[in-house]
């Protein structure tokens, strides 16, 4: 009996090893707090790796050839706190890709070429505290685009084509220390 739970616990840990490995081309970075930090960052990917592992806080894409950012590409890292996406190439967000981000902190999509993104995804985002987006091809900012975004503190939405942004757009921003 003792023996068979000794194999049962060998291949669980085997298992757990390879659901918990980092993709290729990203180096993972163990923290004290058992969750890892995933630099992905300046290795040409054309887009999200598939694998990251569960227990990731912080991944960095940056400096990476992404055009599209997927609606599943961040589905099994829900509890991520930080996303860093500067510098790529993205023209396009697919609606629900960001939704599930709900412990999201910290997002950098700026120096893109984003024309639409897809704003409803920001109702989920509530624990957000800086947002950049600054460097892209926005054009239209909904009114309502921020208004569940209460923690909000840091805000970059310039170098956009923004034509008009309407009067009460940021009123619920009451956290708000830098536009």
């Amino acid at each position: 009996m003792a023996k068979r739970l000794l194999q049962i616990l060998a291949l669980w840990t085997f298992v757990i090893g390879i659901v918990q490995c980092c993709p290729e081309l990203c180096h993972c970075q163990d923290t004290r707090s058992g969750y890892l930090f995933a630099d992905c960052s300046y290795k040409d990917l054309l887009e999200v790796p598939v694998g990251l592992p569960s227990n990731v806080f912080a991944v960095s894409l940056a400096g990476n050839k992404i055009k599209v950012l997927k609606s599943k590409s961040f589905i099994n890292i829900t509890q991520v706190t930080a996303l860093w996406l500067e510098d790529n190439e993205i023209v396009t967000i697919e609606r629900g890709t960001l939704a599930p981000l709900t412990q999201l902190f910290n997002m950098d999509i700026s120096h893109n070429k984003i024309v639409n993104f897809p704003w409803e995804d920001l109702v989920n985002l509530t624990a957000l505290r800086t947002l950049k987006m600054n460097n892209n091809e926005m054009v239209n900012l909904p009114m309502d685009a921020f208004s569940t975004l209460k923690h909000l503190r840091f805000l970059q939405i310039n170098n956009n084509k923004f034509t008009t942004i309407m009067q009460g757009t940021f009123s619920a921003l009451s956290s708000l220390s830098f536009l």
